[in-house]
């Protein structure tokens, strides 16, 4: 029992407020500056691939781990790039925020993006572009953060700092959306 209550320390927080969920969260853009976001079962709002920490993980590892059981991708931890942390509403749990330690992942860096397929609690996987956030339904910490890391470079996408922002607000070039899973493909 006193693992469970640990696990759950970890993972959720109430101090006077709202419960706290921690997660390690993915920035992955295309050469055409879309983001791969994924869907969970049972769920309508599309969100950054990622999860929750396990008992002695770091982001890094919590990341990579994460990205190869929702994805099949494989990624070495030091080939992430911390971003920083952010807080937002979580997606899908209401009245709560999410924390995410955010990591870009160079698509470069990436085994497995050709056979990319939703797995485990993964419904739908899906490549969207900015300009497409306003007609879909995208997760805040997506819309009120990761916006600003995309700069105008494309895959590349801006540097962003602990304070939440970087590059220079442009959003790259428009190349459509795709999903993986119960809808359409990439």
């Amino acid at each position: 029992m006193a693992d469970i209550d640990a696990v759950r320390a970890a993972e959720a927080e109430s101090v006077g407020g709202p419960t706290i969920i921690r997660v390690a969260a993915a920035l992955i853009i295309d050469g055409v500056g879309r983001l791969l976001l994924v869907r969970k079962h049972g769920t309508s709002v599309f969100m950054q691939p990622g999860g929750k920490y396990e008992s002695g993980e770091t982001g890094a590892q919590t990341l990579a781990r994460e990205l190869h059981e929702e994805l099949g991708l494989v990624v070495a931890p030091d080939a992430l790039e911390p971003l920083g942390t952010f807080t937002a509403p979580a997606a899908n749990e209401a009245g709560m925020l999410v924390e995410a330690e955010v990591f870009r992942v160079p698509l470069s860096t990436l085994g497995g993006i050709d056979a990319l397929a939703p797995r485990a609690e993964i419904a739908d996987v899906l490549w969207a572009h900015p300009d497409e956030f306003a007609t879909m339904a995208v997760a805040p910490l997506v819309t009120q953060h990761m916006l600003a890391m995309l700069g105008g470079h494309g895959g590349d996408g801006g540097h962003g700092d602990d304070g939440g922002h970087g590059g220079d607000g442009g959003h790259g070039g428009h190349g459509g959306h795709g999903t993986i899973g119960d809808q359409r493909a990439v």
